[in-house]
């Protein structure tokens, strides 16, 4: 067995170590579909087996490795060869659980996890399903939601990517809130988005558009006023520089009348709470649309 390696189960393995280093092979030529099923009915017992790996190894680099003929890769590997499409289109689902499984690994131990210095565990996956469906971006924002992004590396390129391949839609007005709010970060300023057309063009398009996107920045400020909701929300908007104001974000002339609704509506949810004794139970992206 290599050392720090700990078999799962079929072709998959995980890792822990201290210093984020593991082996992986350039030629990705060998994938059949009879190992590319393998690997996803192992990944499904991975996924169980995360949280409790996670938790015995804190404090160390976890990540997920396949093995093939004393060879090793990565799931993005995997799901990246396009001679074995066909298995993984049949089991999208698989690797949404596993994404699921970091963003639940990760509140359990409450802090980020890192599989190397450059990476969180899961981000790739979770960067590649958003970019291929947008049904997959609001997990892509869950996911990214536990990240550190104080100390982010390649996150603004994954948040970029997912960006332009779908350009403005109700899921990415929703990653742009949350890159501004709860999921700012070091490279807050690189996404694609700081082009035109701008949000407040996609927005004028569709009266619907601007209300959700108030019903958004609502909900994101509470998500992160949820410590203490007697905090003024103004002030969360203030220690954000004024992001979700600024006309240079995209919003122009609408910036300013967006952002008090949107505050409005974030200091009335807090208030209900408050008078009621009870935490707000439901994630802020529930009020997208499902389509």
């Amino acid at each position: 067995m290599k050392e720090g390696y700990f078999h799962i189960a079929g072709p998959i393995y995980f890792y822990a170590n201290d210093h984020g280093e593991f082996e992986d092979t350039d030629h990705v030529d060998t994938f059949n579909e009879k190992w590319g099923f393998e690997v996803f009915e192992a990944l499904d017992i991975a996924s169980k087996q995360l949280s409790d790996f996670v938790e015995k190894h804190t404090g160390s680099f976890v990540g997920i490795r396949l093995s093939k003929a004393g060879q090793w890769f990565s799931l993005l590997d995997l799901i990246g060869n396009l001679g074995i499409k066909s298995i993984v289109d049949k089991h999208i689902s698989s690797l949404r659980n596993f994404v699921e499984a970091c963003i639940k690994a990760s509140y359990d131990i409450d802090e980020a996890i890192w599989c190397d210095n450059e990476s969180n565990l899961g981000q790739s996956e979770a960067s590649w399903l958003a970019c291929r469906s947008i049904e997959s971006v609001p997990l892509f924002i869950r996911f990214l939601e536990t990240c550190d992004l104080d100390h982010e590396t390649d996150h603004a390129g994954d948040i970029a990517d997912v960006f332009w391949a779908h350009g403005w839609t109700n899921a990415t007005m929703a990653l742009w809130v949350a890159r501004v709010g709860n999921c700012c970060g070091q490279y807050g300023h690189n996404e694609g988005w700081y082009s035109e057309p701008y949000l407040a063009d996609w927005i004028r398009k569709d009266k619907n558009r601007e209300q959700l996107l108030i019903q958004l920045i609502a909900g994101n400020l509470i998500a992160i006023n949820s410590w203490d909701l007697n905090y003024p929300i103004i002030e969360l908007i203030a220690s954000n520089e004024d992001w979700f104001a600024t006309p240079d974000h995209g919003l122009g002339e609408i910036a300013v009348r967006v952002t008090n609704e949107a505050i409005k509506l974030a200091k009335s949810i807090a208030k209900h709470h408050l008078e009621n004794g009870t935490q707000p139970n439901k994630h802020w992206l529930h009020v997208l649309p499902d389509s």
